[in-house]
């Protein structure tokens, strides 16, 4: 008896002492009930009635994304008034400041920065030279760069060292990208833009800046879309000069196909700053002319494209997390999802919106019913995902996770999947914190809303 009490004081010591930190266990290779064919896409198309079937044409996407703009979940740099409330953006860029410099959050050695690390930062965002009102400036993003709240590379995190989910990444944002510079730092070493579906400090030399009719005829020409994972982007035809890599969706003015490669233009910076194009080369395995039909079949295929694709938190080190992963696939198909996981649930058809009060049985049958194959998302507070299908009554989906919980040692322990992964709803089941399937806000629809 007194060994089994001496047991339990010192896991409950453990606990204290680790309360706090980072403390994960690598969740199994083989996630419970998923079987091996599941982790292949045509396992899902097979049970679809119809996985050919156009679920918008091109007309109807065009609306979907105008509405997306409308409603202010997405930005159409092309079309962007040349002029910004200076007043406004000095009085968010203040909040922003002060919302990250009162957290309390950690630098990577796990103590917090001191006050003068904050001081300098403030001095160098150069609040005090935005004009009332800003004489915006166009440009296009050259390399994959990290979009940050604040105008530095440290990170910051709410636990000590855990550098995985740094506070400061607020996207990445693709070579190829168009956006405005609405400031830049005193230094002149960052820049504060709006892309697309977010805004933040960037690195300068990452941008090359364009006039707003170079935009527009970019975005108007023919075009070729990456449909794998990552595309390698080259500077000759031998592929040998290797530029960089464009993620799944971004899309290239194409100017020659040659065999096995084609010939696009990419956007560079010349040494004064402004944008100058010139030729770049990526295998056409790895490209689509135009964009692929919107399908069940089709976001299916892209999804399982990104499997095991590792995670990243705000699209750090390249990679993606879960409302960026559903960008991606859905990029393909020429649908502008917002960025923020909440927005993209708002942005398609609503569902099914569950209450508390059901039971697991309960939520297991409305996903069943109300969800679709594909083109359904499955909504909870910070994480969203793709709904794949039924095996046995049991719902399952793709997306991009850190991981779940396991009630371990008398607390939630993370079990990391760091991954794109197929898996079941109820995985945490037991924990504190929950399984996915019990913390399920929303079944959406990527369809149109009329």
């Amino acid at each position: 008896m007194r060994k089994v009490l001496f047991i339990i004081i010192g896991l409950l010591v453990l606990g204290l002492f680790f309360k706090g930190q980072p403390f994960h266990y690598s969740a199994p290779t083989v996630l419970p009930y998923v079987a091996a064919e599941m982790k292949s896409p045509g396992f899902w198309v097979s049970r679809l009635n119809e996985p050919d079937k156009v679920v918008m044409d091109s007309s109807q996407i065009k609306l979907f994304n105008q509405r997306m703009v409308k409603e202010s979940m997405r930005s159409n740099i092309a079309e962007f008034p040349k002029e910004y409330n200076g007043k406004e953006l000095t009085v968010l860029l203040n909040k922003e400041f002060k919302e990250v410099s009162s957290a309390g959050y950690f630098l990577q050695n796990g103590i917090r920065p001191e006050k003068m690390f904050f001081k300098s930062i403030l001095n160098n965002m150069n609040l005090e030279s935005i004009p009332d009102q800003i004489q915006v400036r166009f440009a296009f993003v050259v390399r994959n760069t990290d979009q940050r709240i604040l105008p530095v590379k440290e990170i910051l995190s709410k636990k000590p060292r855990d550098i995985d989910f740094d506070e400061l990444q607020n996207n990445a944002l693709d070579m190829n990208t168009p956006v405005l510079v609405l400031a830049e730092s005193k230094d002149s070493l960052w820049s504060y833009v709006i892309g697309p579906s977010s805004s933040g400090w960037v690195v300068t030399d990452d941008l090359a800046v364009c006039r707003q009719d170079e935009i527009k005829k970019i975005e108007s020409s023919d075009f070729v879309v990456v449909t794998q994972a990552k595309a390698d982007v080259y500077l000759d035809k031998e592929r040998r000069n290797f530029y960089g890599f464009a993620r799944m969706g971004v899309h290239f003015e194409a100017k020659e196909f040659s065999g096995d490669i084609v010939e696009v233009v990419l956007p560079t910076r010349g040494s004064d700053g402004k944008m100058l194009t010139v030729s770049g080369f990526i295998r056409a395995k790895d490209l689509h002319p135009g964009y692929l039909p919107y399908t069940q079949r089709t976001i299916i295929e892209q999804a399982f494209e990104l499997l095991n694709a590792p995670y990243g938190w705000g699209g750090a080190s390249g990679e993606q997390d879960c409302s960026q992963f559903l960008q991606e696939i859905f990029a393909t198909v020429g649908l502008d999802l917002p960025r923020n996981s909440e927005y993209q649930a708002k942005a398609g058809r609503q569902v099914y919106e569950f209450k508390k009060s059901e039971s697991a049985k309960e939520r297991t049958a409305q996903v069943i019913t109300q969800a679709k194959a594909g083109i359904s998302l499955l909504y909870m507070k910070g994480h969203i995902m793709l709904y794949l299908g039924q095996v046995n009554n049991r719902p399952f989906a793709i997306h991009d996770t850190r991981g779940y919980s396991k009630w371990i040692w008398f607390k939630d322990v993370g079990m990391l999947i760091n991954k794109v992964t197929v898996s079941d709803l109820n995985l945490g089941q037991g924990s504190r914190k929950g399984s996915w399937l019990s913390r399920l806000k929303l079944i959406s629809e990527i369809n149109n809303c009329n």
